[in-house]
């Protein structure tokens, strides 16, 4: 006598491989096919319960699923969540299931980020430091708020990522050419008032008291 679970697996076997005979649970003999002879077999050893779980069965095969997206996927349609699930599954040692392509990635722009934002707040102080030394008459506390709080702002990234001083030093000398075409543009003189090299060091451009004459 077969069980209640083994009646119940050949009869899903028989709807997933076979849906053709499947008519609303009635079987057509007259089709003389072995198969569906079969699956009369099944279905006449089930009782009236079983029948019941036999129709639920046969609803949860045949109802369409919810998509399942892998963390892969996951990065294309919902980044937040992906961020969140990539912790977790770091966080509890589960690194085989890390999207590590994307991850590696991520951390890439994080360190490009980093760097851009130095020079980006290089530029606006160098900018000001400009304006502030070849345009004394104009200097206001706005322009010597601006210089205070972009310094404050590198002094931060350098707080957190040491490492970047040196890339400060070397991006020092592109940074002022940037700074010296908006200066230019922003307060109306001439490129060539202002010299080729900046005029202020990288100590100078971080001392919180330095303003020049």
């Amino acid at each position: 006598m077969r069980s209640h679970e083994q009646s119940l697996y050949m009869a899903g076997f028989v709807i997933i491989h076979l849906p053709c005979y499947l008519q609303s649970f009635t079987w057509d003999k007259s089709k003389n096919n072995l198969f569906g002879y079969i699956a009369d077999i099944v279905i006449a050893g089930l009782n009236e319960a079983q029948w019941l779980d036999f129709g639920r069965l046969k609803n949860q095969m045949t109802a369409p699923q919810p998509t399942v997206f892998t963390n892969s996927h996951l990065y294309d349609q919902d980044f937040y969540l992906w961020i969140e699930t990539t912790a977790k599954q770091l966080k509890e040692g589960r690194f085989s299931e890390v999207d590590l392509e994307n991850l590696i990635e991520e951390i890439k722009c994080l360190g490009r980020s980093e760097k851009q934002g130095l020079a980006s707040n290089l530029v606006v102080l160098l900018m000001h430091l400009l304006k502030y030394k070849y345009q004394p008459e104009k200097r206001s506390n706005s322009w010597k708020g601006t210089i205070r709080e972009h310094r404050r702002r590198l002094t931060i990234t350098f707080k957190d990522s040491p490492s970047l001083k040196p890339y400060f030093q070397e991006v020092l000398p592109e940074c002022y050419q940037d700074a010296r075409k908006q200066a230019s543009d922003e307060t109306g003189l001439s490129l060539d008032t202002f010299p080729l090299e900046s005029p202020f060091t990288a100590d100078e451009c971080l001392d919180e008291e330095f303003l020049p004459d």
